[in-house]
């Protein structure tokens, strides 16, 4: 006669349902949805006039937010997030204004046309 067939397989038992509950509890905690990430800093950077004759005054002003430090080039250095500073370009000036925020380094940009000034006439009598 062919020999008996084998035995069912035992129903689970606590430990083996504990077994294979684990692992979906960790599966469902890993893929949980991460935080939500950090916004990047934004500022809005201009200058007024933004065309001058040499020797003329311009204000930068900029506002930014989500921003740790910012700085802007052409020697005026780190300034706070908000603020103005007044100029006197003597040349058409690209000023570059550059924030840290978390993901980085991001800039903004604003431009000055400077046109020299007009010679002086000087009138001799003869």
């Amino acid at each position: 006669p062919p020999p008996p067939p084998p035995p069912p397989p035992p129903p689970p038992s606590r430990i083996n349902w504990d077994l294979i509950t684990v692992p979906l509890i960790q599966g469902l905690i890993i893929n949980q949805p991460s935080s939500p990430s950090l916004p990047l800093a934004t500022c809005i950077f201009t200058s007024q006039p933004s065309a001058v004759i040499a020797g003329e005054n311009v204000a930068l002003s900029w506002a930014c937010s989500n921003a740790n430090s910012c700085s802007i080039n052409q020697g005026i250095g780190s300034v706070s997030a908000s603020g103005n500073k007044s100029v006197t370009p003597i040349q058409t000036t690209v000023y570059i204004l550059t924030c840290n925020d978390f993901s980085g380094i991001r800039s903004w940009q604003t431009t000055v046309q400077v046109t020299p000034p007009a010679p002086k006439v000087r009138f001799r009598e003869i």
